[in-house]
């Protein structure tokens, strides 16, 4: 029950702003034009920003785990990988295959992935997975 209960408390917070998103964009009280704008917001500040501050914070001799960079890396690396081979097989329009997969990584590392980490382990957590971000993106 106790770990039920830690999960709910770390996964529930994240996919209630989801769902609440989803609510908004059906009653049309966010649009497209919104939801690009604040799409561009994110990616190209918010979480750059955040990936900077937790970075520049952290003590890297602690936070700079070889194995866990390497496994995070090769994981993320395979998860890539299938979506292209996915979008191989599955788009149809073949110039939007890198697109969909890189979407498809950045999307769920960088929004879903650093709010679960944040909410999991804190800022210890949220400063390791900054580090992976930036050792990833570095690629």
């Amino acid at each position: 029950m106790e770990n039920l209960l830690f999960t709910l408390n770390t996964v529930l917070p994240v996919f209630i702003i989801i769902f609440i998103g989803v609510i908004l964009k059906r009653i049309n009280f966010i649009n497209e034009d919104f939801i690009s704008v604040a799409s561009k917001l994110v990616f190209k500040i918010a979480l750059p920003s955040l990936v900077f501050i937790k970075v520049s914070n952290a003590n890297l001799k602690e936070l700079a785990v070889f194995s866990e960079l390497l496994y995070t890396v090769i994981y993320i690396s395979i998860v890539f990988f299938l979506c292209f081979i996915f979008g191989l097989i599955f788009i149809k329009d073949k110039s939007r295959i890198g697109v969909f997969a890189q979407a498809v990584f950045r999307g769920n590392y960088g929004i879903i992935g650093l709010a679960l980490l944040d909410n999991m382990l804190g800022d210890a957590g949220l400063s390791k997975g900054a580090v992976i971000s930036y050792c990833i993106s570095s690629l």
